[in-house]
């Protein structure tokens, strides 16, 4: 429905959907209270894909750079915390609701410290063509229980936002205790 489609490209209600249904994310700090952040932190539009206006901030003056950034793109904006042994992992599904399977798990390779849209999209950093130009480990390296779950996690989302076709969902792990959390 299109009102599934719509809470899948705003990542603050897809994250909410991700938790009703049973996937960890990366929980963001109340805006409210900005006072309180440690950092680093990821700062993003809301409303964006392709890691468009995505930024990482180490201090306060990167974090209102960052926030300027995230605000000439949409109006809210999401404030998390950045995972500093962070591996990225990209799980497609294929399918139609209960009838789908995931595939194998891949790794992007990243140039900085986060995957943005220069590393995916501008030729000087070897993009252009979008995901297909970066340099990946496929498989994933990962163990298989990690591997069982992002795939599990992978299949709930599918379903539980009744998706058809192929999709690619995005996780992060932190590799410092070892938590999955939908991206």
């Amino acid at each position: 429905t299109i009102e599934k489609f719509e809470t899948m490209v705003k990542k603050d209600s897809f994250k909410k959907a991700c938790r009703e249904y049973g996937v960890p994310t990366i929980e963001e700090y109340d805006e409210s209270n900005l006072e309180a952040i440690v950092y680093p932190v990821i700062v993003k539009p809301a409303n964006l894909g392709s890691s468009i206006g995505i930024k990482k901030a180490h201090n306060q003056k990167e974090l209102k750079e960052a926030l300027a950034l995230a605000a000439s793109y949409d109006r809210r904006i999401l404030v998390e915390p950045a995972i500093d042994a962070l591996k990225e992992i990209n799980c497609a599904v294929l399918g139609n609701g209960a009838q789908a399977m995931a595939s194998l798990l891949e790794q992007p390779l990243t140039k900085g410290e986060i995957l943005d849209f220069a590393d995916k999209y501008l030729p000087e950093n070897g993009g252009s063509k979008g995901m297909k130009s970066l340099d990946r480990i496929l498989p994933a390296q990962l163990p298989q229980q990690q591997e069982e779950e992002i795939k599990k996690y992978a299949l709930e989302i599918f379903k539980g936002f009744d998706m058809k076709g192929v999709v690619r969902i995005d996780f992060m792990i932190d590799e410092a205790n070892d938590k999955v959390y939908a991206n």
